[in-house]
């Protein structure tokens, strides 16, 4: 897991839990994050998730950065990813810990390159 403060990571899902999004717009927010992740960083083979384990430290997802510039996906390239995790029904107080670690690593991407 890449090395963001723990307590970062709960203050940003303690906002979120606090806006009270509607339960499909966290699913959709989370794909979407997922998805600019795998657009922009070098991931595992067949990691739909951005699952962040393979990464120690931000240094780490800096040296597998892929892109010269910010990419975001399509409405065509999150649909999928969306409607798989919506089968899973994870717990919304999850949802909002998943988007808040991504949500940071996206702020990352937006410090090093450009949009």
């Amino acid at each position: 897991m890449v090395d963001f403060a723990e307590e970062e990571i709960e203050i940003l899902a303690y906002r979120l839990y606090k806006q009270d999004t509607p339960y499909d717009e966290c699913i959709w927010r989370l794909a979407e994050l997922c998805k600019i992740i795998q657009l922009n960083i070098k991931t595992p083979e067949g990691d739909e998730w951005a699952n962040l384990n393979a990464f120690k430290t931000i240094s780490d997802l800096k040296n597998n950065i892929i892109n010269g510039r910010l990419k975001y996906p399509t409405e065509e390239q999150i649909r999928p990813l969306a409607e798989k995790l919506a089968k899973y029904k994870p717990e919304k107080s999850k949802l909002h810990w998943y988007i808040a670690e991504k949500m940071l690593v996206l702020k990352k991407l937006k410090e090093w390159l450009p949009e």
